[in-house]
């Protein structure tokens, strides 16, 4: 199992990626600067550092150049993940060996993940070939998630209806339907509640403001929309490990 150090000064960046990491196969921990981040470089053995840039104490900038200075670590590659860059950075950071930089608040996660497994040479298997049902009407949404749990080593079939998904149904068997909510067709929402009520098959309903006419209670487990990436991913590995 491949190490992530994680250094980010704010909590609400840093605890997320590391759920989505140690999600992913990948042993994380968090440091909250760059002296933290110098002192955990020995005991925690990372074979790779997720680093923000702009942090107190010792910024991103200063621990690269400290790191790089130190024998056993002059080589460890880095992927920076930060708002805080531009252009004019590049140069300077590809200098410090940085092997990539991500912006945040710009960046899919399953695109980071990705990077990060071909850096580190792990490829991460979470959903083991399990197989996914995604019915969802809206045609980017739906494609966007296709993408995200292929990503994560699952066999997806995404379809825009209930209708289509019982045909999917009919001729394989799914380990979770992952369900928006926003489903209005009352014909289909019958068909739905048949899937629904197949015991081989667990259920994820994504809820937004208003649903219609499906029962919330048929579902193995309801997250409300808009969702983060880690939440979504650690409700879908529960489910189908439970499968």
């Amino acid at each position: 199992m491949k190490r992530v150090l994680v250094v980010d000064d704010q909590a609400d960046c840093s605890e997320p990626m590391a759920r989505l990491l140690k999600l992913c196969g990948f042993e994380p921990a968090i440091a909250g600067d760059g002296r933290a981040a110098l002192q955990m470089l020995e005991p925690f053995q990372p074979d790779l550092v997720l680093l923000d840039l702009s942090m107190p104490g010792m910024d991103g900038f200063e621990f690269l150049r400290t790191m790089r200075g130190m024998p056993n670590w002059s080589d460890r590659p880095v992927i920076v993940f930060t708002a805080f860059y531009n252009d004019q950075m590049h140069t300077s950071l590809r200098l410090l060996g940085v092997n990539d930089v991500f912006s945040k608040g710009q960046t899919d996660f399953d695109i980071l993940i990705s990077r990060i497994s071909e850096v580190t040479g792990e490829k991460h298997t979470v959903g083991g070939g399990r197989r996914v049902l995604l019915i969802v009407d809206d045609a980017e949404t739906r494609s966007a998630l296709e993408r995200l749990l292929r990503d994560y080593g699952y066999d997806v079939s995404g379809v825009a209806t209930p209708a289509d998904a019982m045909k999917e149904a009919a001729d394989k068997q799914f380990d979770l339907a992952v369900v928006d909510l926003g489903l209005a067709d009352r014909e289909s929402v019958r068909l739905l509640e048949e899937l629904l009520g197949r015991p081989e098959c667990k259920s994820l309903g994504l809820t937004g403001a208003t649903s219609h006419g499906i029962e919330q209670a048929r579902f193995s487990k309801l997250l409300k929309k808009p969702v983060p990436v880690d939440q979504l991913m650690e409700a879908i590995k529960g489910l189908t490990d439970a499968s």
